[in-house]
């Protein structure tokens, strides 16, 4: 942060007329431990669609294979297959925006009506982590899948974003 951040923080948009309220991490520490949690809650939501996978349970039932490399079509919430024509950066998966194919910015909006949460609750974080997986064209008879999660830590500023790949040979 520059000295700028902390004036716009502390005055806000006047001359500090009035007092304001400001939230942040009391320490370096405090601030590595909120990352961390965000990570290890990313983390778990892959573990899980990881599982998923592997047992042949509601993911892998519920994604048709792509007609085509452009389809995305959306199966259930949080489950799509593959649409090339969407950046897969972090500014699309962090809600910023990043251009498509034509050209058109485009940004993913994480929320329970697009992505979907492990079945397992998480403590000690702002927010459940949240996943959308992507199925790919398959490989002769294997099954491929991207799987994007996105895990907040203890403070919803602390927010990670994680990106798999998973194979699935029935």
């Amino acid at each position: 942060p520059s000295q700028s951040d902390y004036f716009q923080a502390v005055k806000g948009g006047g001359h500090g007329d009035y007092k304001l309220m400001v939230f942040a991490p009391a320490s370096a520490q405090e601030m590595l431990e909120h990352t961390y949690l965000a990570f290890q809650a990313a983390e778990a939501a892959l573990k899980h669609v990881e599982q998923n996978l592997a047992t042949g349970q509601t993911i892998r039932a519920l994604i048709p294979a792509p007609a085509t490399t452009t389809s995305g079509t959306v199966a259930a919430t949080g489950l799509r297959a593959i649409n090339t024509c969407l950046p897969n950066s972090a500014t699309y998966w962090n809600g910023t925006g990043a251009p498509d194919c034509s050209g058109t910015t485009q940004q993913y909006v994480w929320s329970s009506n697009t992505a979907r949460t492990p079945t397992h609750s998480l403590n000690q974080i702002a927010a459940q982590p949240m996943y959308v997986v992507e199925r790919l064209p398959d490989v002769g008879t294997t099954e491929k899948y991207r799987a994007t999660a996105r895990g907040v830590g203890g403070d919803s500023d602390a927010v990670v974003i994680l990106q798999a790949m998973f194979s699935y040979a029935p």
